[in-house]
């Protein structure tokens, strides 16, 4: 397994194709083998009173492929996910209203299911059904996330720092791990659970001390290990060509300034546990 990294928010693919992706592990030495439209690990999200804030722009310790075993990305951010008009760039007036109400009743399993129906619909009856997309805004500040990797063990130490966050308004502070979707279709915990598919959700409360992503077509998995004092949250997307993703998610609260955590990367088809 190699592990890189880039400045820029490659690999471009569906969605989040202008967000920062974090450590991306590979089988080939190819970046992009294992993400789909994943953002890879470690990557952080901030809920405001309006919007959600995604980093757009990056600084990095090195470009490529990581070597002697550590690596670091500051993330600036500056994305937005809101509608627009087919003929314009602009942001749509109180767009965030809408997608605000969206995101919230997209978490609850009934939820998504009735906003799917509605816009696979809207889709069919109106071609110029106008999707969200990003947009670069002014900064909420910029986190800084460290990787300390041991290709050996397959042990990544995840090390997030929050400090440098706007606080006025925030509400939640999330950080991501994410792979390709039709890749890595197979959940375990060490609760017991095992779920494959649509089975795994797309945003379901984790109640496990770590919770695993596996890709029996790759021979890989990538076990999270999860601190006492996050929430986290299970998901796997596939929504036409433009969402692919699984990924194990946290939330923590706005005063949140750090976050250590663990990555297991499993390397043949033993689950982790």
């Amino acid at each position: 397994m190699s592990y890189y990294m880039s400045g820029s928010p490659t690999p471009y693919y569906g969605k989040t194709a202008p967000v920062q992706k974090g450590l991306l592990p590979s089988r080939t030495g190819h970046i992009s083998d294992l993400c789909e439209e994943g953002v890879g690990l470690g990557v952080p999200i901030l809920q405001y009173k309006r919007d959600f804030f995604f980093p757009g722009t990056a600084t990095v310790s090195e470009e490529g492929r990581v070597g002697g075993g550590s690596a670091w990305k500051k993330f600036t951010m500056d994305l937005i996910d809101r509608r627009q008009g087919r003929l314009s760039t602009r942001i749509r007036m109180l767009s965030w209203a809408p997608q605000r109400i969206y995101n919230r009743v997209y978490k609850s399993r009934y939820g998504r299911r009735v906003l799917r129906l509605i816009e696979s619909r809207l889709e069919s009856l109106r071609p110029d059904y106008d999707p969200s997309v990003f947009f670069r805004v002014s900064s909420r500040g910029s986190v800084l996330a460290s990787y300390m990797i041991d290709e050996e063990a397959g042990i990544i130490n995840v090390t997030m720092d929050f400090s440098g966050v706007q606080r006025t308004g925030l509400q939640h502070i999330y950080v991501s791990n994410e792979l390709g979707g039709n890749l890595f279709d197979v959940y375990t915990d060490s609760a017991g659970a095992v779920l494959q598919g649509d089975a795994i959700g797309a945003w379901d409360t984790i109640c496990a001390a770590w919770a695993a992503l596996h890709s029996p077509s790759k021979s890989v998995g990538f076990r999270v290990d999860i601190p006492e004092s996050v929430q986290a949250f299970r998901g796997r997307e596939i929504i036409g060509r433009d969402i692919c993703w699984s990924g194990i998610i946290f939330m923590m609260p706005p005063s949140t300034t750090s976050l250590r955590y663990r990555i297991t990367v499993i390397m043949n088809e033993n689950r982790g546990d």
